[in-house]
């Protein structure tokens, strides 16, 4: 099989260096090289020893994955590569003719970098009293992302979506600035922001266009160890005049530390009307864990699953039963990620409740809500 890469790779173009053991690959690391074909069954190793590696390199090679293993093994190796900061030309299951290899190994066009422009904006370095300053000075924003009912089309809820709209670096995007959220007191406070400012946003919103769609704000897993983020999650709502029930607080994950107290404080927001929805299922090792101990109203299917529902029979059955798993629960099921009108028409037929997504509507602002509205009820005729 060595010998059959290595052949493939010199009609390609390329200059063919072949190791068929563990030491002999290492050797030849030594020398640089722009893409390494990996068999994860490597006699004295195994695939993923050999990827770690590669992601140690300074200039880390692109790399095609070759196994005659589960297909299922194969992706998951691929995932494993790009965790590790790898780019992954692609994948071939063994036995694969040479012109599945040889597409991978096409040399790709020269690529002309243009030069920086002379106001192009520096790196982001924010820290923790960046963010502050921000929740003092009203510098985030919203967006929402309507949810509609599979069933009826009817417009159901829509999720806040917290940007922040930076004096000097312009919108970013919530990668740019959670992560420096780390503690207690730092999480309870942007949670709060974000659901203050979107209980006023979205009672205006109701209110304009006579509307009940429900409010789905993200909760911040630190938030949850603030024995006082109950009381302050009914004061949120007073002025706006909206009630618990109009507001479900979507939870990622407990923090294990404050185990806790994060179900005690769930509890507590479940006992005042607030709904609780598990975000992201089928993602964390402990959502089963949680969706027996939280009393939860909603379960959000990934998008992740969401967006390989054409594809990955593996992803269209775990969407399939989280859905069955919903339902003998009581619990409403909602899928993020919709993107075309065939995952559309899967998930209504797998019986799903709500969707969001590009397909019904981007991420939009408050102002702009009316337009998106009138289009959506034109198209329901």
């Amino acid at each position: 099989m060595g010998e059959f890469v290595a052949e493939v790779g010199r009609r390609a173009g390329y200059d063919v260096r072949l190791a068929t053991t563990a030491a002999a690959f290492v050797r030849e690391l030594e020398e640089q090289a722009d893409v390494v074909t990996i068999d994860l069954m490597v006699p004295g190793t195994d695939g993923v020893e050999i990827l770690r590696s590669l992601a140690e390199l300074p200039s880390p090679p692109e790399v095609i994955l070759v196994s005659g293993m589960d297909e299922r093994v194969i992706a998951g190796a691929g995932r494993v590569a790009t965790e590790f900061g790898l780019v992954v030309r692609g994948q071939v299951h063994k036995p694969f003719r040479a012109a599945e290899l040889r597409s991978l190994l096409k040399l790709p066009e020269p690529e002309v970098v243009p030069a920086p422009a002379p106001d192009s904006r520096p790196r982001l370095l924010l820290d923790r009293n960046d963010l502050r300053r921000a929740l003092l000075r009203d510098e985030l924003v919203l967006a929402y992302q309507p949810q509609v009912s599979l069933k009826t089309r009817q417009w159901i809820g829509a999720e806040a979506l917290v940007r922040w709209q930076h004096p000097d670096h312009g919108l970013l995007m919530p990668g740019a600035f959670l992560d420096l959220v780390n503690d207690e007191l730092l999480a309870s406070e942007l949670t709060m922001t974000v659901l203050r400012q979107a209980a006023r946003e979205w009672a205006e919103v109701r209110r304009r266009l006579n509307v009940q769609a429900a409010l789905s704000v993200n909760v911040h897993p630190l938030a949850l160890s603030d024995p006082g983020f109950a009381a302050l999650a009914i004061d949120a709502l007073e002025g706006p005049g909206l009630e618990p029930r109009d507001v479900i607080l979507e939870i990622t994950e407990v923090a294990p530390t404050t185990r806790g107290m994060a179900l005690s404080t769930l509890t507590r927001l479940r006992m005042r009307g607030f709904e609780l929805s598990i975000d992201d299922f089928g993602t964390g090792h402990s959502s089963l864990e949680r969706l027996n101990q939280v009393p939860f109203t909603e379960l959000k299917i990934d998008r992740s699953f969401v967006t390989e529902l054409e594809s990955n029979d593996w992803a269209r059955t775990i969407a399939a039963q989280s859905i069955t798993l919903a339902r003998a629960l009581g619990l409403r099921s909602v899928a993020e990620g919709v993107e075309d009108e065939s995952a559309l028409g899967w998930l209504r037929d797998v019986g799903c409740d709500l969707v969001q997504g590009y397909h019904i509507a981007r991420p939009t602002w408050a102002p702009d809500l009316d337009a998106w509205w009138a289009r959506w009820q034109a198209a329901r005729g």
